[in-house]
């Protein structure tokens, strides 16, 4: 024997594969979308938007997204501009002057005997409403706006040239009626009790 001694033969060390399933995976919140339209056009409204726990997506046991997936906030907080006064329900007749309440138009034939009490006599709509624009003409249509005669045959005093007018584009469609309510319509009377020429059955509809 030489006495020498032989290396050994082969790999020091040797691995295997272990713990091979995936590590987990923590969501994380997309960002969020757009805003919702809002729910008022003025006086304050709410909006919302949303977001999803998919970026990424939780797996393998992963935590989910904490907090809120929605988020709301305050819009269009700006004050409402009047309505137009809604009809029959904000206008009203008076024979009287004019009612606490109420914005007027007046209503007057300066040819109706001083007896017959028309210097007193208003067409009103609510306060705190939009102005519809109501005017008097006692000399004929008013050009360029929607009008309509207020005509009394019965009255000898000069009616046939009074009209109520209001813009063109107004979306009140006033029709009058010298022999009661029209059907299907709502109408408002004009009476001026005073006078005996039949203002007992007039109306203004719409």
């Amino acid at each position: 024997s030489s006495g020498i001694n032989a290396e050994c033969e082969g790999d020091v060390e040797e691995t295997e594969s272990c713990n091979t399933e995936p590590c987990p995976v923590d969501g994380g919140w997309s960002y969020y979308g757009d805003w919702s339209q809002c729910s008022a056009s003025c006086a304050g409204g709410t909006q919302s938007r949303s977001r999803t726990c998919t970026n990424p997506a939780p797996a393998y046991g992963g935590a989910n997204c904490q907090g809120q997936n929605t988020e709301s906030q305050i819009c269009n907080t700006q004050v409402c501009p009047p309505r137009l006064p809604s009809w029959p329900e904000d206008f009203k007749w008076s024979s009287s002057g004019v009612p606490d309440g109420y914005t007027c138009m007046r209503v007057i034939e300066f040819a109706e005997p001083e007896g017959h009490t028309w210097q007193d006599n208003f067409f009103c709509w609510k306060n705190g409403m939009a102005d519809p624009g109501l005017r008097w003409s006692m000399a004929g249509a008013i050009a360029g706006q929607k009008c309509v005669n207020t005509d009394e045959a019965a009255d000898p005093h000069t009616w046939g040239d009074n009209f109520v007018c209001l813009p063109a584009d107004s979306p009140y469609d006033f029709q009058w009626h010298s022999a009661g309510p029209i059907a299907g319509l709502g109408c408002i009377q004009w009476l001026e009790t005073a006078d005996p020429d039949t203002w007992a059955d007039n109306y203004l509809c719409n």
